[in-house]
């Protein structure tokens, strides 16, 4: 039979080109569910990578089976069809869960490197994942883990301790609740400084004395003050920070950004991406308005901001750059529990997962040139991330439990 009298092989294919209306996803996933068994499936995928140039087809090595594991990319299909609700719209279907909204492409991991063998032109089949399964699954993803110093120098390690409260400082109460530090709002005149810290693998949010919001994403801290008194509530932060300043026209708030840069606001939320590995210090702003400049350049280097707006800056000399259009929904997906890879450099999509999984990756060769699609939940075990960059056509090689080995 052709491809055009197959519709799951015909809806597949829209899928992979980006070129599938909203009426014809819900049809796929109809049609997935539909399916009820995995050899179908297998063969429907199976048939299009022998279509495309240079596949070995029916000579594939046992390498090439071996990430294109067909059956197990099948029940992932099915598993994940079948537990689908969507909403019956004119524009594109959304997932009832918040997650889903950026998962349109972690469903087919097979179909995931087929995508990108395609867009980006490779004509060789793909080699095969090399990866100790003794060190893989001693790979765990990051969760909830940080550590707040007191003003004495005390710390408190959060992922051990008990709801309730954690301390007194200063005349402010600390608690933590459900995951969460919360500081009370004392009255007490006197500034004393703490500082919440995550190391790579961990995550945590905070509740300043003011009420704003913060969450720091992995190797990343905030220093604050247990009150904040003064014309100006003034923090600082290293690494990357999502937040939601509670607005009071009276006190500005004033984030100092690795020493480099800093934001101004009454009260907005906005996304601070300062590692120091990165090649650029990003802040992007999803409601209100900010005003960022780089430390000490004065007004020759600074811009306000509006919602949609990105300024981007080296962490050297040079100008701020503002970039519009950007996807802010892409930028925070970290504290929703996703990793959302949308056009996004290998480099940077591994930068992103050695800070959560906590491993060094390594490119003993050359940095392969491949640019990433879609998102995967931050939960995902590390043989399902391995799984997934073997879909994208590289090989994966873990030494003594925590280098990665990545070759083109």
């Amino acid at each position: 039979m052709t491809r055009q009298t197959q519709p799951l092989q015909a809806l597949l294919q829209k899928y992979l080109d980006n070129t599938i209306t909203p009426s014809e996803l819900k049809l796929f996933f109809e049609a997935v569910a539909a399916a009820a068994h995995e050899d179908q499936i297998h063969e429907e995928v199976g048939a299009l990578w022998d279509e495309l140039p240079g596949s070995k087809g029916a000579a594939a090595t046992e390498d090439s089976a071996a990430v294109y594991d067909y059956a197990a990319a099948a029940k992932q299909i099915i598993q994940q069809a079948e537990v689908q609700e969507w909403e019956a719209t004119s524009r594109m279907p959304m997932y009832k869960k918040a997650w889903f909204r950026y998962a349109a492409a972690v469903i087919l991991f097979v179909a995931l490197g087929v995508y990108f063998y395609r867009y980006n032109g490779n004509d060789a089949a793909p080699p095969s994942i090399a990866a100790h399964d003794s060190g893989r699954n001693d790979i765990q993803p990051g969760g909830q883990k940080a550590v707040l110093v007191l003003a004495d120098g005390s710390t408190i390690t959060l992922d051990d301790a008990g709801n309730g409260q954690l301390a007194i400082e200063n005349g402010t109460e600390i608690t933590k609740k459900d995951g969460q530090v919360v500081y009370g709002n004392s009255e007490n005149t006197a500034v004393t400084y703490n500082t919440m810290s995550t190391p790579r693998g961990g995550q945590y949010s905070i509740t300043l004395p003011d009420g704003t919001k913060v969450w720091l994403n992995a190797e990343s801290s905030i220093t604050f003050p247990t009150h904040f008194n003064g014309p100006v509530r003034e923090i600082a932060v290293k690494g990357e920070v999502y937040l939601e300043v509670a607005r009071n026209e009276k006190k500005p708030f004033r984030v100092d950004v690795d020493g480099r840069g800093i934001v101004e606001v009454l009260g907005t939320h906005f996304n601070v991406n300062a590692y120091t590995d990165e090649k650029n210090i990003r802040t992007t702003l999803l409601e209100g308005s900010v005003k960022v400049s780089r430390k000490g350049a004065g007004n020759a280097s600074q811009a306000k901001l509006s919602p949609g707006q990105q300024a981007v800056m080296g962490h050297g000399a040079g100008q701020l750059e503002v970039v519009a259009g950007v996807n802010t929904a892409a930028v925070v997906a970290w504290k929703d529990g996703v990793f959302d890879f949308d056009d996004v450099s290998l480099e940077e999509a591994m930068r992103q997962l050695a800070r959560w999984y906590d491993i060094e990756v390594v490119y003993p060769q050359s940095v392969p040139d491949v640019k990433l699609g879609g998102a995967i939940k931050r939960n995902l075990s590390f043989p399902d991330v391995l799984r997934f960059l073997g879909n994208v056509g590289l090989r994966c090689k873990l030494e003594n439990n925590r280098k990665l080995m990545i070759y083109p």
